[in-house]
């Protein structure tokens, strides 16, 4: 139990508590760089190494979000035949699996 005085408590808390992780995976589905973060600094840990991972992340999210919605169209406006819709039906949800590794990220 947490003692009542607040300072004590927060002392009591960085005193046992292990100091978490200050590095992890990059958060591009395809980079297995490290992000670190110098917790001393003001600001948010990184989600990406470098620049050019983000950039990457945003435009390969872009592309299987435009591939999806071109699939889910046709399905939609085309009249495709019964086995044709089952086919698009089956890459919407390969691209929609893949598209799960890509969240939105702010």
């Amino acid at each position: 139990m947490l003692a009542t005085d607040p300072a004590a408590a927060a002392a009591t808390v960085l005193a046992t508590l292990p100091d978490p992780e200050t590095t992890a995976r990059c958060c591009n589905p395809g980079c297995a760089e490290l992000c670190t973060w110098d917790s001393g600094r003001n600001g948010p840990p990184p989600r990406f190494h470098h620049k050019s991972c983000r950039m990457a992340y945003a435009r390969k999210r872009r592309v299987l979000i435009e591939l999806r919605d071109a699939y889910q169209r046709v399905i939609d406006e085309a009249r495709p035949t019964y086995d044709q819709a089952a086919q698009l039906k089956r890459r919407v949800q390969a691209v929609q699996m893949q598209l799960d590794r890509y969240p939105l990220i702010d």
